[in-house]
């Protein structure tokens, strides 16, 4: 498990990053199983050694993009905290997202780890890049992706992070996402919103595979059977799994007993799990239950230092 050991490098490196120099932003394009897929390279303008880097992957729906939804958490996470002069950055659409051929709906998270591997890959070719030292992060749906990545492409990349990942189904992850809202906006006990969010996902799973009318509901229909546990059990690289403890989307707990479920006790020393109290999905300090507007809450500063040292101290 990570400690605060790490922070001594947090403190160590933190006055290099206020001095470090600005990155320049690099449109790119790779190509992945015939799609050519469009994104940003952020590197140091002067690269006179070969730097790690880093492929980002946004979490789920037609709406999820780096240039939008996922710009600041981008910025607080990694631009605004990781040394300028010391990691490059990439972030990309998706298929049939901004410049990104294909279509997103019809990409499995097979299909997307695919482009993930084609960014790595294309890291890998430039000369100012450690081609040993290539990690993959994913947020959300993302996060799913980060883990079939690391498990399908060791020879990419070098590590992982793994932010608000299920280690577990899809269809698990919808009950907890109807329990919450049964518990949250319904009133109800959580033992009464459990068993109705149980009979909601098994419902909605059997009828997605039936009437998939919506480019969301075609999504779900091809992922609808996916498991992350395989996956994971198929990790021989370094990997942080970070939850919030007000996660009501993916509960934290539930990641934990996958976990148990694949290893028991013998959970492998290269994994780092951590659940930072007092937070939610997207690592933003609130209650279970938000009451106050999403855009008034504050980005917790122990996940970014995480993150951080995380990443620093591969």
């Amino acid at each position: 498990m990570l400690t605060y050991r790490y922070i001594l490098i947090f403190l160590f490196l933190f006055n290099q990053s206020l001095v470090a120099q600005e990155r320049e932003a690099v449109d790119i394009t790779f190509n992945s199983n015939g799609h050519a897929i469009s994104g940003k390279m952020l590197k140091p303008r002067e690269t006179p050694k070969q730097l790690p880097a880093l492929v980002f992957l946004v979490g789920s729906g037609g709406g999820a993009s780096y240039r939008t939804n996922y710009e600041t958490f981008l910025q607080e996470f990694f631009e605004n905290s990781l040394p300028s002069d010391g990691f490059v950055l990439l972030y990309f659409d998706k298929r049939g997202l901004g410049e990104s051929e294909g279509k997103w709906f019809r990409s499995t998270f097979e299909d997307r780890a695919t482009d993930a591997n084609a960014a790595g890959l294309f890291l890998k070719s430039q000369s100012f890049v450690d081609p040993n030292k290539i990690f993959v992060v994913g947020h959300s749906q993302g996060a799913w992706v980060a883990q079939v990545s690391l498990s399908k492409y060791p020879d990419t990349f070098a590590g992982g992070i793994s932010m608000s990942g299920a280690i577990h189904s899809v269809e698990k992850q919808l009950v907890s996402d109807y329990e919450s809202e049964y518990y949250c906006e319904g009133g109800l006990d959580r033992e009464l919103s459990h068993v109705k969010a149980t009979k909601k996902a098994k419902r909605n799973i059997k009828l997605v595979s039936i009437l998939p009318i919506s480019k969301n509901l075609k999504h779900m229909k091809l992922i609808r059977s996916f498991d992350s546990k395989p996956y994971v059990r198929g990790i021989t690289k370094p990997m942080l799994f970070m939850f919030g403890e007000n996660d009501n989307l993916v509960y934290p707990e539930w990641s934990k007993d996958g976990l148990n479920e694949i290893y028991g006790d013998s959970i492998p020393s290269y994994f780092d799990i951590e659940i930072i109290e007092g937070v939610d999905h997207g690592f933003k300090e609130t209650a279970f239950c938000r009451t106050e507007p999403y855009s008034n809450l504050k980005r917790s500063q122990k996940a970014k230092e995480l993150v951080r040292s995380w990443l620093l101290t591969q």
